[in-house]
């Protein structure tokens, strides 16, 4: 009899929710106070990132004396969703995420890991039944605040509101949004994306500056008054944001003014909407300015309670047997140009890591990055192991090209240098796929 994978997960899961994932996190991480006080006002900033190139996995001492401290933080559902943040280097964290990154693992030696940790041995003979162990000691889910509910209220209508202003790219408004288009040798495409991608002529752009509590190193505070003058200084400066903080009052974040914009809707497999993701560009179709002195001009709306991304993409094309995944937006319009294969994008490579193919999928193609970091192979391998599980047929593709001195290439790299003969025949013939 063969092995009933389904089944076999949802016993997987039945068992990591009875036993907590503060106790696994406790067995299988260094994490301690983030995990001791997770839920109470001690929790923020109480332990090490699970990012090593932000913390070097070591706990730093306070600027005014006192205990070692940190940036990480587990959210007050922690023992539900694995899940936290760091206030450093500002990433979130998925609960695999957190193991990997410490235990310098992929995927399914994470997953490993967490049966290890709670004993667990597949039951041929399993039921899914209700789950009645509890944690004794343990903080468990809690129901969101009002204010955490007004605050997600808040978001949603800007999302919203965002989303009405926006037109689609085949309007004259858009010709920022064709430039874009037409600078990565893409001139077709515009009228296939009208329903997910959409292009806003004015939105505002922030850049986040730390607050001189969470300075760690003497040079911290130079480096951010030297972010406060670019700031000043930059032609689209409209003003800062300040924060009180231990009787400090500064600035937290700078408002850079409104600039042309991509909008891509991000949503779960099912259709639910859940946030934009945002390329800021200037009016000729180049990315915005701010990318050359090193700021992220590709950035993910804020979220709140209910508006989670774990496992969501940008959809942007029909449900077909056969879709094509890629991590950035330029890599699935490079694939799209060459092929027109039904893709969707899942906005970074840890969106990658966690896609979810909608019902209907049966053969994803991975086009993942060659990154100097491998981060973009680590998450499509990770991907493509676990949709192997699944039932699903997959082929995974990285780029054909040798990095030299850049940190990344793409499949847009590979469009421009190389041209569509570097795409491998599986992309061009995918139709004969399933018939």
């Amino acid at each position: 009899m063969s092995r009933d994978y389904s089944a076999e997960n949802a016993q997987f899961y039945d068992a990591v929710e009875a036993e907590g994932w503060l106790s696994i996190l406790e067995k299988t991480t260094p994490l301690e106070g983030a995990i001791q006080y997770v839920g109470t006002k001690n929790s923020k900033r109480f332990d090490i990132c699970p990012n090593h190139s932000c913390s070097e996995h070591k706990l730093w001492p306070k600027t005014k004396g006192g205990k070692p401290t940190g940036n990480f933080v587990l959210f007050d559902d922690a023992n539900h969703t694995g899940a936290g943040y760091c206030h450093k280097c500002r990433t979130r964290f998925s609960r695999f995420d957190i193991i990997m990154s410490f235990n310098n693992c992929d995927f399914p030696a994470a997953a490993n890991e967490v049966k290890h940790a709670i004993g667990f041995r597949p039951d041929p003979n399993y039921v899914p039944k209700a789950n009645t162990k509890k944690n004794v000691g343990i903080a468990g889910p809690k129901e969101p605040t009002p204010s955490e509910l007004e605050d997600s209220k808040r978001l949603i209508k800007k999302m919203n509101d965002a989303w009405e202003q926006s037109v689609f790219l085949n309007n004259d408004i858009a010709l920022p949004a064709a430039k874009y288009f037409a600078k990565r040798g893409i001139t077709t495409l515009h009228g296939m994306m009208k329903k997910e991608v959409k292009f806003h002529p004015a939105m505002p752009f922030f850049i986040p500056i730390s607050h001189p509590s969470e300075d760690r190193e003497p040079e911290d505070a130079l480096a951010r008054e030297k972010l406060i003058s670019y700031c000043k200084n930059h032609w689209a400066f409209s003003g800062f944001i300040e924060k009180e903080i231990d009787n400090v009052r500064a600035p937290v974040n700078a408002n850079m003014g409104n600039h042309p914009c991509l909008l891509l809707m991000v949503r779960t497999k099912y259709g639910e909407p859940k946030r934009l993701h945002r390329i800021f560009l200037d009016k000729e179709g180049e990315k915005a300015d701010f990318s050359k002195a090193g700021f992220e001009v590709k950035k993910m709306m804020p979220g709140g309670v209910g508006l989670e991304v774990t496992g969501c993409a940008c959809y942007i094309d029909d449900v077909s047997p056969v879709v094509g995944v890629g991590e950035g937006f330029e890599t699935v319009l490079a694939v799209k140009h060459v092929s027109q294969l039904p893709m969707d994008c899942s906005i970074n490579a840890g969106g990658l890591g966690n896609y979810q193919p909608r019902d209907g999928v049966k053969f994803v193609i991975i086009f993942e990055d060659k990154d100097a970091s491998k981060t973009g192979e680590r998450e499509a391998k990770k991907l493509e192991e676990r949709l192997l599980h699944e039932g699903y047929s997959v082929v995974r593709l990285t780029p054909p090209m040798d990095l030299g001195s850049r940190k990344s290439v793409d499949w847009l790299d590979v469009l421009c240098e190389i041209g569509p003969y570097g795409f491998p025949e599986i992309v061009h013939r995918w139709r004969e796929i399933v018939t």
